[in-house]
């Protein structure tokens, strides 16, 4: 073998250009260059067009290769687990808003993000980050699990879904899928939960959807959900453990005004929201538990949190089933006084 002097700038030319390529920001040796360059997708690999893209991103897989999937003719309805345990350093947005998908049929998005976010070091300290998701308008949707062990953006609008089955939807999300505490970048993530738009016409299923949200942020501010919506339509035994071992939540609404309860099944409903304060429960007649495990192991349960429910409803609750454990905690809508923050 022969061997020539050369300039390092070549080589840190040729490094560049395959990072142009490939958009990684990886180092390479000489050696290395070959191969990575061997890897590079070829402008002629055609592309592929799916009504399924489910896995196709699972792990970070095939990430180089998303320009060569075509999102924008082909109606997509399977995108299951399609970002799962997706957690690439140098992306920072994943951009669905000009995705086609089925409107005729439910899409299923199934465990789509679940384990979705990238870990950085951040000053001293290795936090976790969120990915700036675009969502596109889904009309039917199936959600279940769709968020669990995700990091959610400050700046993540779901008024785009249209909801079926958000059975799990944001189990453990903004937390490790565990429900662990983990630290989040309090910077980019989402502090507050707000879901007053989500739409709900069509859903079925709500069980778990909030199991083990959140995590606290390091200036002690409050964390909050706010799921203000119309559940009239709900079908029976679809209310367990919506909010169970929320732990770090410290203030959640339920329904809205023009809520009716059909429910009578919501046992574990708060069971392990400890740093619940302030619970906030509209409608137009008493939501029905079952069972004195909605409330056990809580901020209701130990009695350091308020329960406000509409002003004509008051003495209702206060004499309703396992409500009623409680009825020195319960107060009016109108005494209720949103923390600032």
């Amino acid at each position: 073998m022969s061997y020539v002097i050369t300039d390092s700038q070549n080589y840190t030319d040729i490094a560049n250009a395959i990072r142009g390529k490939n958009g990684s920001t990886d180092t390479y040796t000489p050696a290395q260059m070959a191969t990575a360059i061997t890897n590079i997708p070829s402008s002629t690999v055609p592309t592929v067009s799916s009504d399924n893209y489910s896995y196709i991103f699972y792990d970070g897989t095939n990430w180089p290769l998303k320009d060569c999937y075509d999102f924008t003719t082909k109606s997509i309805i399977f995108v299951q687990s399609m970002f799962e345990n997706f957690q690439l350093i140098d992306v920072d947005t994943i951009d669905m808003s000009s995705w086609n998908f089925r409107t005729d049929s439910p899409v299923y998005c199934n465990e789509m993000f679940k384990a979705c976010w990238k870990q950085v070091n951040k000053g001293n300290i290795s936090v976790h980050c969120p990915y700036k998701i675009i969502l596109p308008t889904l009309q039917k949707v199936y959600t279940t699990s769709m968020f669990h062990g995700a990091v959610l953006h400050k700046d993540l609008d779901f008024s785009k879904l249209g909801v079926i089955d958000a059975t799990n939807m944001f189990y453990g999300a903004n937390s490790t899928a565990d429900g662990t505490d983990s630290v989040l970048d309090s910077d980019t993530t989402m502090r507050h939960l707000i879901l007053s738009n989500l739409n709900i016409s069509n859903i079925e299923q709500i069980s778990g959807m909030f199991w083990n949200y959140g995590h606290s942020f390091t200036d002690g501010k409050s964390l909050k959900i706010k799921f203000d919506v119309d559940l009239s339509n709900i079908t029976n035994k679809s209310f367990q453990n919506v909010f169970r071992s929320a732990k770090k939540v410290t203030t959640i609404w339920f329904g809205n005004d023009n809520n009716t309860w059909t429910n009578t099944t919501g046992t574990y409903l708060f069971n392990g929201c400890t740093s619940l304060k302030h619970l906030v429960i509209r409608g137009t007649n008493v939501l029905n538990v079952t069972n004195a495990n909605s409330f056990t192991n809580s901020g209701i349960s130990t009695g350091t949190c308020t329960i406000y429910v509409p002003d004509s409803l008051v003495e209702d609750y206060k004499a309703a089933n396992y409500w009623s454990t409680y009825a020195s905690q319960i107060k009016p809508i109108s005494e209720y006084v949103e923390e600032d923050d």
